[in-house]
């Protein structure tokens, strides 16, 4: 029996990780340091260059995050609607390319768990960004060796976010937030939609799995109990 249901969500409503695996985003390491540089100094100097970055950490200030998404809309503390202007988002790309996040590692820090072990390691902070078509992530894992620089580019990323959180939009609900988003207090790339549709029971078609992210339409085949293929974009 194939059956299909649409769950409408919206971001500002949910909780994301900083794991993207779950989410067939592209893995980090692809991308190498000379081109994400170049893309970085381009989109930092041409001001409306669309791009998005994400960042999660625990420090002495507690669990912040934000997700930017092209625009200048983000979510601020996966709870809260906050807006960029031009030159804070430009000042994000600059503060990377001063840090020199392009020459990151992926990852940091964690330790070696038993082979049988099946527990994720912990992820204290990350950083992941993907502009022109270019993806990094780098993150900070709880235990082993802590990466200075890393921390206190995402700590210094979070402070020029915060700085517009005085004016940010909070939803008190799901119906609150759909209210707001048709009244155009709330962007629209903070929806997001997903439609599943399983296979039969015994068929050997896959089925589909469509997102709406970031005002981004995707589509994967959906087989049950296996790793989720990569997603193609749609036009």
């Amino acid at each position: 029996m194939r059956f299909g249901y649409l769950a409408c969500l919206c971001a500002l409503c949910l909780h994301w990780g900083v794991s993207s695996a779950d989410k067939g985003d592209p893995q980090p390491g692809s991308t190498s340091a000379a081109s994400l540089a170049v893309a970085l100094l381009h989109a930092s100097e041409t001001p409306g260059s669309p791009y998005l970055l994400q960042v999660d950490c625990t420090d002495q200030k507690g669990n912040r995050a934000f997700e930017l998404f092209p625009g200048g809309a983000a979510i601020w503390n996966r709870r809260s609607q906050i807006l960029l202007t031009p030159a804070a988002r430009s000042d994000l790309l600059k503060r990377l390319l001063e840090r020199g996040y392009p020459g990151f590692e992926d990852s940091y820090g964690g330790r070696d768990l038993p082979v049988k072990s099946a527990a994720p390691a912990r992820i204290s902070c990350s950083i992941r960004i993907d502009i022109q078509g270019l993806q990094k992530s780098s993150v900070q894992m709880a235990g082993g060796k802590q990466y200075a620089p890393l921390l206190e580019l995402a700590a210094e990323l979070l402070d020029e976010a915060e700085r517009f959180a005085g004016s940010a939009v909070t939803p008190v609900d799901l119906g609150d937030a759909l209210d707001k988003l048709s009244a155009g207090q709330l962007a629209p790339q903070l929806l997001q939609l997903r439609f599943l549709e399983l296979p039969g029971r015994d068929s050997s078609e896959p089925g589909t799995l469509l997102r709406i992210v970031g005002g981004q339409l995707s589509r994967q085949a959906y087989r049950p109990g296996h790793a989720p293929e990569a997603p193609t974009l749609q036009p």
